[in-house]
This record gives structure tokens, sequence and C-alpha cells, in this order.
């Protein structure tokens, strides 16, 4: 089942997230927060992550079952728009996940155009 690795207005008590993302996203699996390699920064009102082996961004990690894959994606892909792009990355998740593999693949938007990014978040942590 692919999982979803949310740094910012998707993450849990986020108070920006839209109702029908946050709805559709209560019907995924909350698998606890996790760390990735990357970078923050702010691009308006809103994180961006952009990839960076030295840096942590601290986020969560959903479970998406397969049955609302054809839901969840279109409503991710609308929401972020041109400006994030879909990939994996490896998220280390913190102790007490109900998964036995700490370091998992999971699918995450990150900037499209790292040179229209703001000023860098450096705690890493949108929520924060």
């Amino acid at each position: 089942m692919p999982l979803l690795f949310a740094y910012g207005t998707l993450r849990p008590g986020a108070k920006s997230s839209p109702p029908d993302i946050a709805a559709a996203l209560a019907k995924a699996a909350h698998l606890g927060r996790a760390t990735a390699s990357g970078r923050l920064h702010w691009m308006g009102r809103y994180p961006a992550m952009v990839r960076a082996e030295q840096d942590r961004v601290i986020g969560d990690v959903y479970r998406i079952d397969e049955a609302q894959c054809a839901e969840l994606w279109p409503l991710l892909d609308s929401y972020e728009g041109d400006a994030y792009v879909r990939e994996t990355i490896v998220v280390t998740l913190e102790t007490g996940a109900e998964m036995t593999a700490p370091h998992l693949e999971a699918f995450v938007y990150l900037a499209r155009d790292p040179a229209a990014l703001g000023p860098r978040i450096d705690i890493g942590d949108f929520l924060a």
C-alpha cells in the first residue's frame, strides 16, 4: 500500500488543510511522525520541500489503501498544483510506529522550481 509523507498543511493539526482533503486523509491510516532528508522553505503561506541530504524535514506518514488511491491522489495532485511534483523519498518513522521497518519509501510533494522558493524554515518542522 502506498505511503504519503506530509510535511505541511496536510499534517494532522495543520489548521489550513482544506476540509475535503482533511476528510479524505481521515480515512487513511496515520502511521505517525517521521523524518526525511530535505529542506523546507516558505512558498507564500505554505511550506515547500526540496531534496537536501544534509538537512531533515519532520512530517507525518499516512498509509493509503488501494481503494482510496483513485480518490485521494487526484485530489492531492489538484490541491498541490503545478508548483509541486509528487515523487518518492525514504522516510524514517519514529519509534513506536506500527510497521516493523523504520525506513520506508513514501510519496511526497516536492517543490517543482527551487528558484521560486522563499526563506528557509530552519527548524525543518512547519508545525513547530
